[in-house]
């Protein structure tokens, strides 16, 4: 703000001539009054953090420190932040689990550990064509134990119950859905020819799933809404949506992310209903990333070349950012066939609590096949305005970077380690 209080000044010095005496004296009273608040002028242009949405710009990024890999772990494939301490959090290697008070459990080459608001899920899968599910606290207790018999995927909400499903390479006939305890709550069988495939997401007690039917000339795509509760239907429809790659529930919203081929062109589309399951509207756009901001009907997509803001009524675009205008410019050299920005994409995008906040993760890659390298920048953009707030330059790396927030906490996941960092 150094260069605003020069301008001010110069201003003031500039008009001392023609400025009458009653001015004068209605500027004293105005500095007198404004030192009583005893802020400074950059104090006062500070935009605040509320609920009007208005980006806090002072914000900071803060390194509060690094945990680096226990060793003989393997890999370390995602980390999840207790609901109970944010600044605890779940561990999960290839080969080791730790929980948030330290416990460590071994893991067999078969466990995929899915964690949710009350602990963790590890689901094992048999030689049998079985799933193992063993339910843990988050202090690493034993809660309880279950074998599901064919099942191909499962999905653990954030209440931790359980979706199992049968499909598989391509094909599947039925879905059931557990409670906690491992209590079966229903089966569904949604096609007579089974489905060729079976997304789902969850929150707040409902589970979203988009079904693509395994003989699309007699039966059609679906999108259902379940209570997690008791398993009943609050929506159950036929869409036009021929095969989709992701789907993400909101409160108000349940956005579909498509792509297809048309007249020879490659399209990539969000798809957009409401929680009732009408159609709202389609967006054309890659979208490798996305959140949803429902307070102001409006969802923020980190496409191919650009991270953009769009108003999920109209479809029109707030602000659109360049992932080569957001990059530093401190870059790695790349080979010469590689376009410029082609070699910049995006990593993660998650929002803040702080009112207005989102963070984007950003890497160059070296397209070195001898030397793979990626440099890394953490940004920290205003919703609003897609204005730069704060930018980290990451250390290079011979890996991919995960990021994972908790209020105004965020945690960057590598095979260094985990770095976690403040917003302030």
């Amino acid at each position: 703000m150094m260069w605003k209080n020069h301008e001010l000044r110069l201003a003031c010095q500039s008009r001392t001539a023609v400025f009458p005496n009653s001015v004068w004296l209605i500027l004293i009273i105005v500095l007198v009054l404004f030192s009583a608040t005893n802020k400074t002028w950059a104090e006062i242009g500070k935009p605040k953090i509320g609920t009007s949405g208005i980006a806090p710009i002072g914000m900071r990024i803060v390194h509060m420190g690094h945990l680096p890999p226990p060793g003989n772990s393997g890999s370390i494939r995602a980390v999840f932040v207790s609901p109970k301490d944010k600044s605890s959090i779940l561990q999960v290697y290839e080969k080791l689990l730790i929980f948030p008070n330290k416990v460590r459990m071994n893991l067999d080459r078969h466990a995929v550990p899915k964690p949710f608001e009350g602990g963790v899920v590890i689901a094992s899968h048999q030689e049998n064509s079985t799933i193992s599910y063993d339910l843990y606290d988050l202090d690493g207790k034993l809660v309880s134990r279950k074998s599901f018999t064919y099942a191909g995927t499962v999905h653990v909400t954030p209440m931790g119950s359980v979706v199992v499903s049968d499909g598989s390479e391509g094909y599947g006939e039925q879905f059931s859905l557990y409670s906690k305890d491992g209590r079966l709550i229903k089966t569904f069988r949604p096609y007579q020819y089974g489905f060729n495939l079976a997304l789902f997401d969850s929150m707040e007690g409902r589970i979203a799933v988009y079904l693509k039917p395994d003989d699309p000339k007699k039966e059609f795509p679906k999108l259902l809404l379940i209570n997690e509760t008791d398993g009943s239907l609050l929506v159950d429809h036929q869409i036009d949506i021929a095969s989709a790659s992701m789907i993400r529930l909101g409160i108000n919203y349940i956005i579909l992310h498509s792509t297809d081929s048309r007249n020879g062109r490659f399209i990539s589309e969000l798809a957009v209903f409401s929680a009732g399951g009408q159609k709202i509207r389609t967006i054309e756009s890659y979208a490798f990333h996305f959140v949803l901001d429902e307070s102001k009907k409006r969802i923020v997509i980190c496409a191919r070349d650009s991270v953009k803001r769009i108003n999920l009524q109209t479809g029109t675009i707030d602000w659109e950012k360049s992932y080569t205008n957001l990059y530093s410019g401190k870059r790695i050299a790349r080979p010469n066939d590689i376009p410029t920005g082609f070699d910049l994409y995006p990593l993660a995008l998650r929002r803040l609590s702080s009112s207005g906040v989102i963070a984007l993760l950003m890497a160059q890659s070296s397209f070195n096949v001898s030397d793979p390298r990626y440099k890394g920048e953490l940004l920290l953009l205003a919703e609003d305005t897609g204005a730069l707030i704060d930018r980290k330059v990451l250390a290079d790396r011979n890996g991919s970077v995960q990021m994972e927030v908790s209020d105004n906490r965020i945690h960057l996941v590598s095979d260094d380690g985990v770095d976690t960092y403040d917003v302030k």
